[in-house]
């Protein structure tokens, strides 16, 4: 099984990475790639000023301008992931987070998006999954208010 995750998410291609500062007070990377004619965009943004904020992973389709997250039946679902998941390991890389978010609305990404985090996080991460939404929590001594933190808590 585990190599039938591993060739999933095992072809990729190039990511055009800009850095990005939003409208609303938020920052971080923005990232584009191509498959097969099709335009993909990775987001990875955070508050600025609040280290206790979690980092927001999106990816989608770009139709003509359009956010588009429902990229079923695409035909590139193992290239367009292993590309996302390339991006993400660059950005980790990169920045050395310590909390992040995903989200998945259809259950049956709910369960790849559970191998690809498998896959791209060690033991010193925690996953909790809130149905439609993963948190990633990574271990560390100077941030344990981190572990409390429930994004929520308030809905």
């Amino acid at each position: 099984m585990k190599h039938l995750i591993n060739e999933l998410f095992e072809k990729s291609v190039p990511i055009r990475w800009k850095s990005i500062q939003k409208e609303w007070g938020s920052t971080g990377w923005h990232g584009e790639f191509e498959i097969n004619g099709k335009k993909y965009e990775i987001e990875i943004v955070r508050q600025i000023g609040d280290r206790n904020a979690p980092w927001e992973i999106e990816f989608y389709l770009n139709r003509n301008g359009v956010q588009d997250i429902s990229i079923t039946k695409t035909g590139d679902a193992n290239i367009v992931f292993g590309t996302v998941i390339k991006g993400i390991q660059q950005w980790m890389q990169e920045t050395n987070p310590d909390i992040f978010t995903i989200g998945a609305a259809e259950p049956k990404r709910q369960r790849v998006y559970s191998m690809m985090l498998d896959k791209l996080l060690g033991k010193e991460w925690t996953i909790k999954n809130y149905g439609s939404t993963f948190l990633a929590t990574k271990e560390t001594e100077d941030l344990e208010e981190i572990y409390s933190y429930d994004p929520f808590e308030n809905l």
